[in-house]
């Protein structure tokens, strides 16, 4: 699902004309790309900060 949301975001950066609307784009994708690997840690034992 969050592959799914950042996919999305990042195809409205796009369609938007506004730098501050793009830069909120990009930032939602990146803390859901980082919010995926924290899962992905926490499934496989893994420490969370390295």
């Amino acid at each position: 699902m969050l592959d799914q949301v950042v996919q999305h975001a990042r195809e409205d950066i796009g369609k938007v004309g506004d730098p501050k609307a793009e830069a909120l784009f990009e930032t939602t994708a990146e803390v859901c790309t980082g919010l995926k690997t924290a899962f992905e840690h926490h499934e496989q034992k893994q420490p969370a900060w390295r």
